[in-house]
């Protein structure tokens, strides 16, 4: 299986010293013959064909600002310790679809030739998987939002610069505790805009006691879907709502429609209730799940 053309790197988590696996996708045409040499279309994980994010030479760096990146989506995978990965076909089939073939742009734009903004989405390997360093937690989030977050702004960095940027996020299953307890894109740098998370199957019935000692995933929602307080006389806005969008089965393996109902009910997200499973294998499933994601790329800057 080949993938959307991607940096392969090993970027430095939360902790410097502690490198993790990720693959950055970015806006261009697969079909192209003269790829860049460190573009990768591969699956493989062979240590020395994977980049190093702080050994990027000068060149690769000023030529990747070309891509004039104005929107990164970063991701959290399934857990770990049951062989989630970045690979995940939710993520890396579905997703990246959505966001580049003709189809999803047409689907997300009116328009199959005009994505909305040029977009990277960057994937990751949690601690401990895949060739990502360092151990998974086992009942908690551990180092996962705060290497979230890092590993979200490293790729903006990388690719934008001091550039306006919209910024998204996707977590699918225990991706999603990453997704909404991640630190939020430095306000300060008035470059970064976190506007929008899609959460897929959520696993409610896990998350009381898996972020009972990191803070509650429910307040984490709260405060993220609360209207910002004024900035000071004169001052730019330093951030604007988020919004906060869910699809999820009605026979999740992890979670009842009831429960799921009333959870998103209860923050007022963006819904989709689908005839699917927690896992998305089936092909009415992920087209459904396409659509989904299609719409939420569509819902405007910002949206």
């Amino acid at each position: 299986m080949s993938l959307h053309p991607h940096l392969h790197l090993l970027v430095p988590s939360n902790d410097p010293a502690v490198l993790v696996e990720a693959r950055i996708y970015l806006p261009i045409d697969p079909s192209d013959s003269k790829l860049p040499s460190v573009i990768s279309t591969s699956v493989a994980a062979r240590q020395p064909s994977i980049l190093r994010y702080t050994h990027l030479p000068d060149e690769i760096v000023q030529s990747l600002k070309r891509f004039n990146v104005r929107r990164v989506i970063a991701v959290g995978h399934p857990w770990g310790r049951l062989g989630g990965d970045m690979l995940d076909p939710v993520l890396s089939r579905h997703l990246i679809q959505s966001v580049y073939s003709p189809e999803g742009i047409a689907a997300s734009t009116g328009d199959s030739k005009k994505p909305a903004l040029p977009t990277a989405v960057v994937t990751y390997n949690v601690r401990g998987v895949g060739a990502s360093q360092g151990y998974t937690a086992w009942v908690t989030p551990g180092n996962d939002p705060a290497d979230f977050a890092a590993v979200e702004q490293r790729t903006i960095n990388l690719l934008c610069g001091d550039a306006e940027v919209e910024v998204r996020r996707l977590g699918y299953s225990w991706g999603c505790i990453s997704a909404v307890l991640a630190p939020v894109p430095s306000p300060s740098a008035d470059a970064s805009r976190l506007r929008s998370i899609m959460l897929v199957s959520p696993p409610l019935s896990f998350l009381p006691a898996v972020t009972l000692f990191s803070g509650s995933y429910d307040a984490a929602l709260r405060r993220l879907l609360s209207k910002p307080q004024a900035p000071p006389l004169g001052a730019k806005p330093i951030n604007e709502l988020v919004s906060v969008w869910t699809i999820y089965g009605d026979r999740d393996q992890f979670a009842s429609i009831a429960k799921y109902t009333k959870w998103a009910t209860g923050h007022g997200l963006k819904v989709k209730e689908v005839l699917a499973d927690h896992f998305w294998r089936g092909d009415v499933e992920a087209k459904e799940l396409r659509g989904w994601f299609a719409e939420w790329l569509g819902h405007g800057v910002g949206g």
